[in-house]
């Protein structure tokens, strides 16, 4: 979900900086997707911002504006069927970790769920 010009230096950075923290946190396969710069780079790889975390569809955005539910519909629509989707959002003067995790409710009741 990376914007242009500058912003997409700021998206790019923020992308790697939640894969790491979800690396440190014990996803230990977690990686930022790199930048492609061509169509054919990215044709059969996943479109997540971050990898590596099974079974998830994991976004990012950086944006000084919050567009939540149009950053969340789009994920949606890239994600891999069965994948669980969020998408991260940065707050400004906020640590990483302060960051906001949004889903829908139906994700959100299934992975929290009781264990049968």
């Amino acid at each position: 979900m990376a914007g242009t010009n500058r912003n997409l230096s700021d998206a790019l950075r923020y992308r790697e900086a939640v894969a790491l923290f979800l690396n440190l946190s014990g996803h230990d396969d977690a990686t930022a997707r790199p930048m492609r710069r061509k169509v054919s780079e990215s044709i059969g790889l996943s479109s997540s911002d971050v990898t590596g975390v099974d079974g998830w569809h994991i976004a990012t955005s950086s944006r000084v504006t919050h567009r939540l539910s149009s950053d969340l519909t789009e994920a949606i629509e890239l994600a891999d069927e069965g994948e669980h989707v969020a998408v991260v959002q940065h707050l400004r003067a906020r640590p990483l970790a302060d960051s906001l995790v949004v889903m829908d409710l139906a994700t959100f009741s299934e992975i929290t769920a009781p264990s049968p």
